[in-house]
């Protein structure tokens, strides 16, 4: 069983109440649209991402540790800048502990929009453990890097978005999935989107939730699970 809920990730955490989960692994909002929604007259950008691109109080961060079991992951992408506020919260509390920050190297990296900046080819991967007993598959990192330790850098490319929302590509997302966790795991993720990484935990044979606040990317998502013989539960707080 796939569950997904629509609605509010606070509010999520409100109607219920969670002790179990292995690991959480998201991409939470970018918070960088412009309302304005400006157009860019060289290549037709807009700067406005969507109503799912909004403030999110970090209180999920706390919310989703809370809800780990003892040595759970905590997984977080983002740019340096998104992760700074995250990496602030974890590390006030003093029950989570820093583990690593894997680098996803994209080969096919998008132009850089304005041209005032370098181009933007990695994506940082925040990994904090609740307490010191957490899990790493040695024997299955070593095997996903031709049999040599796993290094923290992972190249893959970009993968293309669905309804406007942001995927991951399945190689970087299986390589945290195996290594960190183990087969029947629970793997919440709080601003699910599209469904990437939905899509990669139950096919690496763990249990999913997803969480988001945009009904029509779950509503596909859910088709699409269904299609390949998933039985999903769509609940809306």
């Amino acid at each position: 069983m796939i569950y997904l809920y629509c609605g509010d990730v606070l509010d999520f955490f409100d109607n219920y109440c969670i002790n179990n989960l292995n690991m959480i692994i998201t991409d939470p909002p970018f918070v960088i649209s412009n309302k304005k929604n400006v157009t860019n007259k060289w290549n037709g950008y807009t700067s406005f991402k969507g109503d799912w691109d909004v403030v999110v109080s970090n209180k999920w961060v706390r919310l989703c540790c809370e809800s780990l079991i003892e040595g759970g992951i905590f997984c977080s992408f983002g740019l340096f800048g998104n992760l700074a506020n995250i990496y602030f919260v974890l590390e006030q509390l003093n029950y989570m502990q820093f583990l690593a920050h894997p680098i996803w190297e994209k080969i096919n990296p998008a132009p850089s929009i304005h041209r005032r900046i370098y181009v933007n080819a990695a994506e940082f991967i925040l990994i904090y453990s609740k307490g010191g007993n957490w899990t790493f598959n040695y024997e299955v990192a070593k095997e996903l890097s031709g049999n040599k330790q796993m290094k923290n850098v992972w190249k893959a490319p970009v993968v293309k978005r669905i309804l406007g929302r942001s995927r991951k590509h399945r190689s970087v997302l299986s390589n945290l999935i195996l290594t960190l966790t183990n087969v029947g795991d629970i793997i919440l993720d709080p601003f699910c989107g599209s469904g990437s990484i939905i899509e990669s935990v139950v096919e690496n044979g763990r249990i999913a939730i997803g969480v988001d606040n945009d009904d029509v990317v779950l509503e596909d998502l859910k088709r699409r699970l269904e299609e390949k013989d998933h039985e999903v539960q769509l609940c809306y707080l």
